[in-house]
């Protein structure tokens, strides 16, 4: 396995506001890979950071993990104060931030992730306020000095190396200037380098990490049900080219007049795309249905009975305090954010604190743009924000509407059991044929892309074991995998500006060493929150077992047979998988055993 660690970078260049060049140290992924990882459109690039303290932390993820495929060794469960909503700049930093990126390293997984992803009851806000002043630094009075959940880690590198360009409002380099968004769009990678202009760079530059809340329960935040319903609906729209409409709303405002003026060539852009689009007069557009994209300028809009979304939409409004869930409903006098995503938008935005009205913190036009040519949701919004650090993102980001992922084979078959030396050499099915083998195996997409592959990346259980060019074939050693059962994933990476991916995979048994361990549930595969769980483990070796949830230990077998209880309620709600495996190296694993918990 290719080691993939999180290693010390010396310098970085200034932000876009004639800043002083500045030197720090701070954190950057190596990149120490066959190929370049892949963008930021898979599962294998999230890394899901879980509150262990909050069940429903614990249930909102179990959904996001089933829907999405998220790979256990992609989930971090993360102790944090559910009641905390808002927190210091150190607390984020040392209890929150660098113990992300710390296991992130421990897990090998530096060159895969491209995004940090968090499940609820983490802070929505970081108050900078007394930091600033105990450093005697002095700011306007306009900057408000807080961050959000999502804008610090986004800006990872200005977080722990305690620089006051994180309040930059064009610290964002991998968000283009607009005319250049209009004509362009990109796929993300936490790998890359981004100098000022949108310019990346394979050495110098800028690092980021995407990252958005999958939702927001406090004060008048949405439900655990409610965000289950919107991450649902967001991921039936994936790959489904909407025949729906973009909206940009008009009106006398000055949350509306800051960005109005590129509104004519975003629509102008979209119609180029097939996408139907327009500019409206007024603060909602009423009555229209089937709208997947909607920029707003006014405090109070209302969607409930008088706007239709499609799945999969995407709604930005310029106002205040679209993200400041500390405020009562009376103080705050202004529409959240998760009121869009309650009448099913798949993800929307919104500042923590007063923003003045500056659009260089809200998504500028080519937001929707960037989802039209097929980026993922996250993709959408960071390349369309230059300032993001006031500005919380909150949805399903990688969701994505408008991909053209193609279909994926093996030219050899593959068999379910395997052993020794094994021979992947992977295939776009032509178009011509794709209709008639859609269901082989696990192989997604439609072949409606007329672009070549870039390359093909190999993962074993969300671990990256390598990539290869188209043509080639990869030579999987499973005698360096534990015996058992394993997810094996092809990546197919299109050869395109948005680097849409493609997808194959199997689930494999793997057998050189004949041993095996299995895990039973006597009690059946549904259970509700308040029973205990009943875990009958079976191995053929005499050595440790540990049953795992996600990747967290829930318990071990000193010699490798024997009974567990486990109590529901720390499984949380909704899809679980446990598994279980020995602690020797390569080890045995068992295959992986559903439940539902009610």
């Amino acid at each position: 396995m290719v080691d993939r660690t999180i290693g010390i970078h010396s310098t970085c260049p200034p932000n876009r506001r004639n800043l002083a060049a500045f030197t720090l140290g701070v954190f950057f992924f190596v990149v120490a890979l066959l190929g370049k990882a892949n963008a930021g459109g898979g599962p294998e690039g999230v890394f899901l950071v879980v509150n262990s303290k909050s069940n429903d932390s614990i249930t909102v993820a179990n959904h996001y993990i089933s829907l999405r495929d998220i790979p256990a060794n992609n989930v971090f469960y993360l102790p944090w104060n559910p009641r905390s909503k808002i927190t210091s700049p150190k607390r984020f930093r040392t209890e929150i931030l660098q113990p992300i990126i710390e296991e992130i390293n421990a897990r090998h997984l530096g060159g895969q992730i491209d995004q940090i992803v968090y499940s609820v009851h983490f802070p929505f806000a970081v108050d900078y306020r007394a930091e600033l002043k105990a450093k005697e630094i002095k700011t306007p009075s306009s900057l408000r000095a807080w961050t959000s959940l999502t804008g610090a880690t986004y800006l990872y590198q200005f977080t722990l190396g305690e620089h006051i360009e994180l309040f930059g409002l064009n610290t964002n380099f991998y968000c283009p200037p607009l005319e250049t968004s209009l004509k362009r769009s990109r796929a993300f990678n936490g790998q890359s380098h981004w100098k000022q202009g949108g310019i990346s760079d394979p050495k110098e530059g800028m690092q980021y990490l995407l990252s958005t809340a999958l939702g927001v329960t406090y004060g008048d935040g949405n439900t655990v049900d409610e965000i289950v319903s919107y991450l649902k609906r967001a991921k039936q729209s994936d790959y489904t080219r909407p025949q729906a409409s973009v909206c940009y709303m008009t009106n006398g405002d000055i949350r509306s007049r800051v960005r109005s003026r590129t509104f004519e060539s975003a629509v102008a852009e979209l119609r180029k795309l097939g996408v139907e689009a327009s500019i409206i007069k007024g603060k909602v557009p009423s009555g229209k249905q089937n709208v997947i994209g909607l920029t707003l300028g006014t405090p109070k809009p209302i969607l409930t009975g008088s706007v239709g979304l499609a799945p999969g939409a995407l709604v930005d409004n310029l106002t205040s305090f679209g993200g400041a869930f500390h405020l009562s409903t009376k103080k705050r006098g202004q529409t959240l954010l998760t009121h869009y995503l309650r009448n099913g938008a798949a993800g929307a935005s919104g500042t923590v604190i007063e923003p003045t009205a500056n659009p260089n913190k809200f998504p500028n036009a080519a937001l929707h743009v960037h989802y039209a040519r097929g980026c993922s949701l996250a993709e959408s919004f960071y390349q369309s924000i230059s300032g993001p650090f006031q500005l919380i993102v909150v949805g399903d980001p990688l969701c994505q509407p408008w991909a053209k992922p193609k279909t994926l084979a093996m030219k050899e078959k593959l068999p379910r059991v395997v052993s020794g030396k094994v021979r992947l050499l992977p295939e776009v099915i032509p178009a011509s044929l794709d209709a008639r083998n859609s269901a082989k195996e696990n192989g997604t997409g439609s072949n409606a892309g007329a672009n070549p592959m870039l390359g093909y990346e190999i993962y074993l259980d969300g671990d990256r074991l390598g990539a290869i060019p188209p043509g080639e074939e990869f030579d999987w050693d499973t005698t360096q995998a534990a015996d058992g059962y394993h997810r094996l994933v092809v990546v197919g990476v299109e050869k395109s500006d948005v680097l849409t991916q493609s997808r194959w995979s199997k689930d494999l048994l793997v057998s050189n060493a004949r041993e095996a361990i299995e895990l039973h549930l006597p009690g059946g595969d549904q259970y509700r929150s308040e029973e205990e769980l009943e875990l009958k483990i079976e191995s053929t070796l005499q050595e440790v077992a540990i049953v795992t949830h996600n990747g967290q230990e829930l318990g071990r077998l000193p010699n490798g047979t024997g009974r567990l209880r486990v109590p529901a309620e720390k499984l949380g709600k909704g899809p679980v998988t446990l598994q279980v495996h020995t602690e020797g190296n390569p080890g045995v694993r068992s295959r992986p055993v559903l439940l539902e918990i009610h």
